[in-house]
């Protein structure tokens, strides 16, 4: 026994015609004929006297019509509540990615995500080291630089420029490097990892020149170099 039956059911008792019915769901009044009669045989029993003229329903007829209305329509008013708290986001969102781009991009933009989706709660894991993504639970990882695994499902979000950067006190005190090759002159702040710390790479005539640094200090956390950056270190 399908809902549409149901339905079929509670019009042809209201219009007490099949033809008018059919007409309305834009059916063969066969078709609506079908699904009475697999509805009798399911409930054993007859709901229509018909007549070549008319349709009468039965008093167990009746009595399935006024039970049945106010059930059909609690069953699809919580069809309903289900289907839109299906389509509402809820629940927890747990997110990692880096200290500076937490800083620069995502806290700014958590109120306004929290206003239009309030049903959702945020974790985030805040680190310049890169996180396991199945043990932390983690949903979501914005990461800087190409996509190591080939499984994950990635969304590019923007372009990364880098840029070598030093305070006025820093190169009043120490020089300003003319080329690429006179950063290795100086000690550098690096990020530490993998290569970062290593070397810099540098375009020069659609060419990319790999050049090898001396760290003087190497951190995991870009926003505290930058701190020292600006304090002429």
């Amino acid at each position: 026994m399908d809902t549409l039956s149901l339905k079929i059911f509670i019009q042809v008792f209201r219009k007490e015609s099949f033809v008018e019915v059919a007409k309305s769901l834009n059916l063969a009044p066969s078709s609506i004929t079908r699904h009475i009669n697999a509805l009798e045989s399911d409930l054993g029993t007859k709901l229509f006297n018909r007549t070549t003229r008319k349709v009468v329903p039965t008093e167990k007829g009746k009595t399935y019509f006024r039970r049945l209305v106010p059930l059909l329509e609690e069953f699809e008013a919580l069809q309903n509540e289900i289907s839109e708290t299906e389509n509402t986001p809820s629940g927890v969102i747990r997110i990692t990615c880096p200290v500076s781009f937490n800083h620069t991009f995502l806290t700014p933009m958590i109120p306004r995500f929290l206003k239009k989706y309030p049903e959702v709660n945020l974790e985030v894991i805040v680190t310049d080291s890169r996180v396991d993504l199945i043990s932390e639970r983690i949903d979501l990882a914005i990461r800087f630089g190409k996509l190591q695994d080939s499984t994950s499902i990635a969304v590019k979000l923007a372009d990364l420029d880098y840029a070598v950067c030093a305070s006025p006190s820093y190169l009043k005190r120490v020089g300003t490097p003319k080329t690429p090759e006179d950063i290795q002159r100086h000690k550098c702040l690096s990020f530490l990892f993998p290569k970062f710390n290593l070397s810099w790479k540098f375009e020069r005539n659609s060419k990319l020149d790999e050049i090898a640094i001396k760290s003087r200090v190497s951190m995991t956390n870009a926003m505290s170099l930058i701190e020292l950056a600006k304090k002429g270190e």
